[in-house]
């Protein structure tokens, strides 16, 4: 969990996750096979398949909601982020140019529309969630 995206944090108990801490090394880790003690135990539980599978990508459908139901939210976002540092971290005309790009589909990296989103929330002094700011034209 350390080193991936998990959907299951919500759902991990701080005594779980303590005694987990707790364990040496020799239960985590065997020889090329990790998370040792947890397949011992879930091996009489659930068929092989299962246990040794391996880990699959999860395709979240952020790409769709900003593109679709987000997409009003995220360019008013995208300009509070350009009213307050539009010209200092960030260069406007190139950020408008990529967002209509990722609009359009002819981008799928939406790593750098959260940033500028972040920004625009940092950026709302009222927390209104960037409603008040004005569209991207």
């Amino acid at each position: 969990m350390r080193v991936s995206t998990e959907l299951r944090e919500p759902f991990l108990d701080h005594r779980l996750f303590e005694l987990a801490l707790r364990q040496p090394a020799d239960r985590k880790i065997r020889g090329q096979t990790r998370k040792w003690l947890l397949r011992q135990v879930t091996g009489r539980l659930l068929p092989s398949g299962v246990v040794e599978a391996p880990k699959r990508p999860v395709q979240t459908p952020q790409r769709e909601w900003l593109r679709g139901p987000l997409r009003g939210w995220a360019g008013d976002c995208i300009q509070s982020a350009l009213d307050r540092w539009g010209g200092t971290w960030l260069a406007a005309p190139a950020v408008r140019r990529a967002w209509q790009a990722y609009q359009d589909g002819s981008s799928n990296n939406s790593f750098y529309v959260w940033q500028w989103i972040s920004l625009g929330l940092a950026a709302q002094s009222s927390g209104s969630l960037c409603a008040s700011a004005t569209p991207i034209a």
